[in-house]
């Protein structure tokens, strides 16, 4: 926890900060796997699945999962 947080805190505030600070950290990896078709799908860290109709989520401009709320963290594709 950064000095300006815990200087912020009072009396029960530090656990909410503490909480919110952690969302803010938080991260869910992205891994391509193909398809029987050739095409690729993502399979995340929080364990679901997701399809990219063209492209990579990088391409589209994705920055965080669309299940869990953290910061992609985007597992390249081979040959990319």
């Amino acid at each position: 926890m950064s000095k300006e947080i815990k200087d912020f805190c009072l009396s029960g505030t530090c656990e909410k900060l503490e909480q919110l600070q952690a969302e803010l950290e938080k991260t869910c990896k992205w891994t391509p796997v193909e398809s029987y078709d050739g095409e690729y799908y993502w399979e995340t860290e929080c364990g679901k699945s997701f399809f990219v109709d063209e492209g990579t989520p990088a391409d589209n401009e994705m920055n965080f999962c669309a299940y869990c709320g953290g910061k992609l963290i985007v597992q390249a594709l081979k040959g990319r």
